[in-house]
């Protein structure tokens, strides 16, 4: 008799089923998830939602200092290229709004 339990689940990631393996494929897709967000094509209109998204960002710079001191992932490489692009888009465009409103 076999038992299944839900927390030994051997799904494969959603990276995996795309082949999608290196840090620079995570990179494009978030990079590409951040213009969706950004160009409004999906609107964020919570808090939570908003929250998460700011969540995103700061996690996405830490991966993106942990990938340049360590050299080592955090996560897997398609995660934290996924983090880094969506966290650097998100930031760099928020930046660029920032400084374009106080002009």
């Amino acid at each position: 008799m076999t038992e299944n339990h839900l927390s030994k689940s051997q799904e494969p990631s959603w990276f995996d089923e795309w082949k999608l393996a290196t840090f620079k494929d995570g990179f494009i897709i978030g990079v590409f998830s951040a213009l969706v967000l950004q160009l409004g094509i999906i609107n964020v209109t919570t808090v939570l939602q908003k929250s998460i998204v700011f969540a995103f960002l700061l996690f996405g710079i830490f991966t993106s200092i942990n990938q340049a001191l360590r050299r080592k992932a955090l996560i897997s490489p398609p995660w934290d290229g996924f983090l880094s692009g969506f966290g650097t888009l998100i930031g760099i465009i928020d930046l660029l709004f920032l400084y374009l409103s106080i002009l």
